[in-house]
Parts: structure tokens; sequence; C-alpha cells
């Protein structure tokens, strides 16, 4: 057997040649969901592909000589997601978004090399901000920027990236392009939760959350430890800036004692941390303190330079039952 010098570095994997004509490919595998790892792109190699040994944490396929593995385990990428085993686009702009797993597809068809030239920017939001690492907190996201060469390839007129996600659970994915120093060519933004999002907005509207308790730029429904912020319709810039909300205490001790010198709770927070974008809806939920809470500031700002709108309310507060 001969390794073949050309890709090793680049698949992260051992190649051999077979005297019958045949390559053998040995490479890691992840025992968790037997993914493997061909470089950067974590893909599933189902099709077209003959597993004869497994080794410890490691496995070796054997391929027949005119299979080019990377290319060919895109166009089994491109033939799931054409298919329908991705299902519908989760997002879509200058490239269609479709998500399965831990697994983002950027699929843009026709397409041109000048389409991958800007790199992309990629932003998670997980349902639990210390699933992040200890120096993504302060952002509330994951940075998993990437150029088009490290996830992607272009087939024919298509251009095809796969991007492994992290395993934590997902709350909200910003992603799309930009030149460095001068601007987004493209962004988008969807929910891996919008399914609860739009229980909750069934709620609203069908009366559960009652009136609202306030109306700016936003609905506001509070209801229980519960306030909704409602806009419709609305576009991905009403959600850019960042929200304040400002809890005041009926008794100032239940704040933690960092917090009693400024009277109030701040639980400040960006869009994807608590919200969703439903059709042309925008719609957060954020749960609220267990203690008894005064009044509630809330609004949105653009740090260093101004308030965008705010409004200011006393929670719901429940009818009194009649006397017997």
């Amino acid at each position: 057997e001969r390794g073949i010098g050309a890709g090793q570095e680049q698949l992260d994997a051992w190649v051999a040649e077979t005297p019958n004509g045949a390559y053998l490919v040995w490479f890691k595998k992840y025992p968790k969901n037997q993914v493997y790892d061909y470089g950067t792109a974590n893909i599933r190699i189902t099709r077209g592909l003959e597993p004869v040994a497994e080794f410890k944490d490691s496995i070796i396929v054997k391929v027949n000589k005119n299979y080019s593995p990377v290319t060919n385990l895109y166009r089994s990428s491109y033939e799931a997601i054409t298919s329908g085993e991705f299902g519908e686009p989760a997002a879509q702009s200058a490239f269609d978004l479709y998500h399965a797993g831990n697994t983002l597809a950027y699929l843009k068809q026709p397409c041109a090399a000048d389409d991958t030239a800007a790199r992309f920017f990629l932003h998670i939001y997980p349902a639990d901000a210390n699933d992040l690492p200890p120096h993504r907190r302060q952002y509330h996201f994951d940075n998993l920027d990437f150029s088009f060469p490290e996830y992607g390839v272009m087939l024919d007129d298509k251009c095809l990236a796969i991007v492994p996600l992290p395993d934590y659970e997902i709350s909200y994915i910003r992603t799309g392009q930009w030149i460095l120093g001068r601007q987004q060519t493209w962004q988008t933004e969807f929910s891996l939760q919008a399914d609860s999002y739009r229980s909750s907005y069934e709620a609203i509207t069908s009366g559960e959350f009652g009136e609202p308790a306030a109306q700016s730029a936003f609905d506001l429904y509070h209801a229980g430890n519960t306030l909704a912020y409602l806009k419709q319709p609305c576009a991905a810039d009403d959600t850019a800036a960042r929200f304040f909300l400002h809890i005041y205490p009926a008794d100032i001790n239940d704040l933690p004692a960092i917090r009693r010198e400024y009277r109030f709770d701040n639980l400040d927070f960006t869009f994807p941390e608590h919200g969703a974008i439903l059709d042309d809806k925008c719609l957060a939920i954020v749960s609220l303190p267990d203690y008894e809470i005064a009044s509630i500031q809330t609004g949105q700002w653009i740090p260093g330079q101004r308030q965008l709108w705010k409004a200011d309310f006393p929670p719901a507060v429940p009818a009194a039952t009649p006397p017997p």
C-alpha cells in the first residue's frame, strides 16, 4: 500500500491505494454520533462508501478508484438536501440555509466563485449562556465565522458549505457574509425553537395573556413570571438594538446584594437570546424573577448613543376574588 499525499493534510485522513484499484481511507470516528471527520467538514458518509474495518476510534472504508472523497461527500449531502432529508430551508437569503441535527448547510444555485469570496459570519446563540466558552459569554453568542474553502465546495454551478454546529442546545442562529472593513453583503437569522414561540404567539392572540400591559414599539404582555414582547409586522432591523429590562422589586432585599444600590435588577438582553422571528412577527419571551415585582421598565437602546423606545408599567395584577 502506498500513501496518497495529495489531500492527506486537507482531509485529515490516511489514504492508500490497493492492488485491485480501490482506495482505503482511514480516518477518525466520533463514537457519540458516528460522524466521520474530513478535515473541517463533519459529514455523515452513508452513500457510496463501504466500511471494511473498525479499530479503536477509527474506521476504514473502501471506495472506487474514481471516487473523489470530498466532492462526492458533498454531492451526497446535496442529494440529501434536494431529496428533502433536511426539510424546508430554515432561512433564505443569498444562500438557502438548511438545518438538520448538528449540521448547517449553505446552498446557492446557480452560483459563481464571486459568491463565495466574502467571509461568512456565523453567530450561535445558545439556549443556556453557560454553555458558551467563558471568553464568549460577555458577547452572548459563539462566533463560528469561516471562509468558504474551510467548509464548502463548488459542484458544477452550485455552491455548498456544510458546517458542524456545537453540541449544546441552540436557541438562535444569525449568519451572512461580510467584507472585512466594509460591510455585510447579506444577513439572515432564524430560531431553532420556533415551534415553542408559535405556541406562545397563539396563547397571546387567543387572549391567554390578556390585554397588553404596555404598548410602544413592541406590545408588552405580562402573565405570571413571563413577559412577552410582540411586534407585527416586524423586520430583522427592529430586533437589532439591545433591549434593556429593569425590574423594580416590591422589597429591595429581594435583589442580589450587588444590585441593591441601583434599586432594580438588570435583565438586559439581545433579541436572539429570548426571541424568534415568525414570518412577519417578532416575539420575545423573557422569564421574570420569582420575587414580587413593583414595576417594570423596558425598551431598546444603542449603547453609547440613545434610547429608541421606552415603556414603564406595573405588572399585571389578578382580579380580586369577590367575597362569598
